[in-house]
């Protein structure tokens, strides 16, 4: 075994123990709104689809969630009791009630879109440029292998490239 094998299994092992310590950090920060929430699975579902989407019919929300409408009309009474959705006239056609985020529900997605980055851009500010540069010419690296990996349109498609240390829009 010569010492570039040596070495090269060394670093793969230090990087894998140092992004399983990050990957759980985030995890957690990500994760602590939904589990503080006691939404259930079907209607964080329900949130996130009107968050992207915006307001949305009962046939919408029964298509995308891939269940009945009586199963969204009890998902929907469960939301509007708590605050998080409202229902509304569609504008367009007064027969058909949308179902809409209401200020508690763009609330929750901004706290869990907020829980996500906030630490992550405190961290990143907190390492010196030499650190956040080997960060970043890493990371592209990575990015690289990933996107060579996946190929185009794979499960990472239209994430954008990552600038390289140096570059305009990189972290240096």
């Amino acid at each position: 075994m010569t010492e570039r094998p040596a070495e090269q299994h060394r670093l793969i092992e230090e990087a894998r123990a140092a992004g399983e310590v990050v990957a759980k950090f985030f995890v957690h920060q990500q994760l602590g709104p939904i589990l503080a929430s006691a939404l259930t699975m079907q209607q964080l579902r329900l949130v996130a689809l009107l968050h992207e989407h915006g307001p949305l019919g009962g046939h919408d929300l029964a298509r995308h969630l891939e269940v009945s409408m009586p199963t969204v009309t009890g998902i929907v009474d469960r939301l509007v009791e708590r605050g998080m959705v409202d229902r509304r006239a569609d504008p367009a056609d007064r027969r058909v009630r949308l179902t809409a985020l209401s200020p508690a529900g763009e609330a929750f997605v901004a706290e869990f879109e907020a829980a996500g980055w906030g630490p992550g851009a405190e961290i990143l500010e907190s390492l010196d440029v030499a650190d956040l540069r080997a960060l970043t010419r890493g990371l592209t690296a990575m990015s690289r292998a990933v996107e060579e990996r996946v190929g185009e349109g794979g499960c990472c498609a239209g994430s954008g490239p990552v600038a390289t240390a140096g570059e305009p829009g990189s972290a240096t």
